[in-house]
């Protein structure tokens, strides 16, 4: 069984299990509503790190809020309860890779940052349904007005040294 919130948050777990949280999911919530998602993310976060071996929480609210950050979090809801599943976090990544001739060049890549499905809730398809959707935007995203699909902001995060090699 999933983790068991008991609130109910609007848009989240109703007829669609997958919920794209981004900043303006966020701006349209207000109150109770934010900070029942705020404690919702904080879990997910501490599920997500513990889950992982992380040492710090990569997934709150203030990224979804500040950043490019997405998360297609996968929930339903029992009653007045909030089941959450799993989630997917998307978004840039600064990266500075080596080119064949040695020089170091910054791309920004769209990266998977977290994913995390509940260990109750694993091996039935929730991790795959994820990734499907979203995938899914981006291609719907790669032929609709921009605005219709998913709004991207700018990050500024950690950067990481890979080599590209010529294929």
């Amino acid at each position: 069984m999933p983790w068991e919130l008991d609130f109910v948050i609007p848009g989240i777990g109703g007829a669609q299990p997958i919920t794209l949280c981004n900043g303006d999911f966020l701006r349209r919530l207000s109150g109770s509503d934010l900070e029942n998602l705020k404690c919702l993310l904080d879990s997910f976060g501490k599920k997500s790190a513990a889950a992982q071996g992380l040492g710090a929480v990569v997934t709150d609210i203030h990224k979804l809020r500040n950043t490019d950050q997405r998360l297609y979090l996968y929930a339903s809801r029992h009653g007045s309860h909030t089941l959450v599943h799993g989630g997917l976090k998307i978004g840039t990544k600064k990266l500075f890779v080596i080119a064949d001739d040695n020089s170091l060049q910054e791309i920004t890549p769209t990266c998977v940052l977290d994913f995390y499905v509940h260990e109750t809730c694993q091996r039935k398809g929730i991790g795959k349904e994820l990734f499907e959707v979203r995938v899914w935007v981006s291609q719907v995203k790669n032929h609709m007005p921009h605005s219709l699909v998913d709004l991207h902001g700018h990050s500024h995060s950690n950067a990481c040294v890979f080599r590209m090699t010529a294929p």
